[in-house]
């Protein structure tokens, strides 16, 4: 049986490696596109809406937020990759705030741990989300996350208190 603290940990550190350098998602509906199109965003999203399971809802947030961060640009042609600097990226064009639906996906995913006990899953995705959406915009978010990580606090002390007892 796979521990869900060990999944989390391995979905955080694939988010923090895919920040750092342009990644693709096993399974992910954007894996072999080179830019993203609005429907493939869209259909991410919708799929993290519907879904419940923890670990399926962080990895569609975490293909939402490669989306956000510009990850998915179309590669150049050989002969153009010296003037790779000259030029700028195609914009991805959407009708939403990508940054706003992987906020809205990755709050869906520590909810989902919430509801399945994973108490220290669900503090770890919170955790990560207080410092990632500081800007104004994102206050709902903000709100969202920290009172999520006050619940997951509060079931986890009241289930180490019921472990002491017995």
């Amino acid at each position: 049986m796979r521990s869900p603290y060990r999944i989390a940990v391995a979905l955080l550190t694939m988010t923090m490696l895919c920040s750092t350098w342009a990644c693709t998602t096993p399974g992910s509906t954007l894996q072999s596109k080179q830019q993203a199109t609005f429907m493939d965003v869209w259909n991410v999203y919708n799929d993290c809406r519907k879904g419940d399971d923890p670990e399926s809802l962080l990895l569609d947030a975490l293909v939402l937020h490669r989306v956000a961060q510009g990850k998915d640009t179309p590669a150049l042609p050989p002969v153009l990759k010296p003037l790779r600097k000259l030029i700028d990226p195609t914009p991805v064009r959407l009708a939403v705030d990508p940054r706003a639906m992987a906020a809205a996906c990755t709050l869906r995913a520590g909810d989902a741990a919430l509801k399945r006990g994973w108490y220290d899953v669900a503090m770890q995705i919170f955790t990560a989300m207080i410092p990632a959406y500081q800007a104004p915009e994102f206050a709902y978010y903000l709100r969202e996350a920290r009172s999520g990580l006050a619940t997951a606090l509060e079931h986890q002390s009241t289930s180490s208190a019921s472990i002491g007892r017995f």
